[in-house]
């Protein structure tokens, strides 16, 4: 679940969902909504909340994991590259984690990788995501939570989920409730 603020813009029967973000309210959601529109352009990356001072630091930092920055091909410049982790609930604070998990699952013992690749790599594993669930379960899994004790091991799992299912609903179904009339 998430919020997709591009979309949100667009439709203002959707503007009332912003105050739920964590980090936010109803004057914080006015705020957010409003500056976002000043631009007069949709963002291409979260991380331009930041940058274009849309949040200050600890409501960026709160609501990101709950922001989705998708730019709808028509108003996408031609040259633009998105980043597809922006999609996700993966926090960007851990970008540089996944990337080194999906250049490791696809382009083992390379060093080095660039950037572009990288971001192709994270594109290649949620399009075909039974490369990852084969290479991040067991060995894979264990080294990196003995390696990195407080940065990616606590949150392994999840990341995992992400990439798999970018903003599943994990909630399950619910019976329908019908009247006796029905």
């Amino acid at each position: 679940m998430g919020v997709d603020i591009n979309l949100l813009v667009d439709h203002e029967h959707w503007h009332n969902q912003l105050q739920f973000l964590s980090g936010l309210g109803p004057r914080k959601a006015q705020k957010y909504i409003q500056k976002l529109k000043s631009l007069g352009k949709p963002l291409y990356t979260r991380n331009e909340i930041y940058e274009h001072k849309i949040l200050r630091k600890n409501c960026f930092v709160s609501s990101l994991g709950f922001t989705k920055v998708r730019v709808p091909p028509e108003k996408r410049p031609d040259d633009m590259q998105s980043n597809i982790l922006d999609q996700t609930r993966i926090h960007l604070r851990n970008y540089d984690h996944v990337y080194k998990l999906v250049t490791d699952c696809l382009y083992e013992n390379q060093p080095d990788i660039e950037q572009y690749k990288q971001q192709q790599a994270v594109n290649e594993i949620i399009k075909k995501p039974e490369k990852l669930k084969e290479f991040a379960m067991g060995e894979y899994k264990e080294q990196i939570k003995q390696v990195d004790k407080v940065g990616i091991g606590y949150i392994f799992d999840q990341i995992i989920e992400d990439l798999m299912h970018p903003f599943m609903d994990f909630r399950e179904d619910k019976e329908i409730v019908r009247t006796p009339n029905e």
